[in-house]
């Protein structure tokens, strides 16, 4: 399978696909502010799924005492409002975030620090076809039932091999 690399400030479209930050998995630079646009099919939500995340450490995903560091924003999320920017930090991989409708953007802010940042699929979805909970801790809506094996597979090992160099 082909993997593109999006460029900073492309728009994604299509039923799947696959999204880096800027060099990965080497470090983004210095005063990073890159955004992309993802747009699935009507009537369906989006599931984005993080493989690799590393931004800012000792940092809480949820950016909750945060310094101001590398952080990652998407608008449209599922969460209590669904207008509020969802934001995450620190160097976990975040639990899958799902989007109100059709759309998001995934924003990557850095002013002076710099990391190897990110790595995600995104998968449209049906939301009548899945269960979802809230998780209040973070803001954003998980899927209960099984979940669905990962759509680029070799994505994840092709960067496997990059992380144990």
């Amino acid at each position: 399978m082909c993997i593109l690399f999006v460029a900073c400030g492309d728009a994604l479209t299509g039923s799947s696909g696959f999204l880096t930050s800027e060099n990965f998995p080497n470090n983004f630079s210095q005063n990073t502010d890159c955004a992309w646009n993802i747009t699935v099919p009507v009537g369906h939500i989006i599931r984005l799924t993080f493989l690799h995340f590393t931004l800012e450490p000792n940092e809480q995903t949820d950016c909750r005492g945060s310094r101001g560091g590398a952080r990652v924003f998407i608008t449209n999320v599922a969460s209590d409002d669904g207008a509020t920017e969802f934001k995450l930090c620190g160097q976990s991989i975040p639990d899958p975030v799902y989007s109100v409708g059709n759309f998001v953007q995934v924003r990557l802010l850095s002013l002076n620090n710099v990391f190897s940042g990110f790595n995600l699929t995104y998968e449209a979805i049906s939301p009548q076809d899945s269960k979802y909970t809230h998780n209040v801790a973070f803001g954003i809506v998980q899927k209960v039932m099984c979940e669905v094996p990962l759509l680029f597979p070799e994505a994840a090992f092709h960067f496997d091999q990059h992380q144990e160099s």
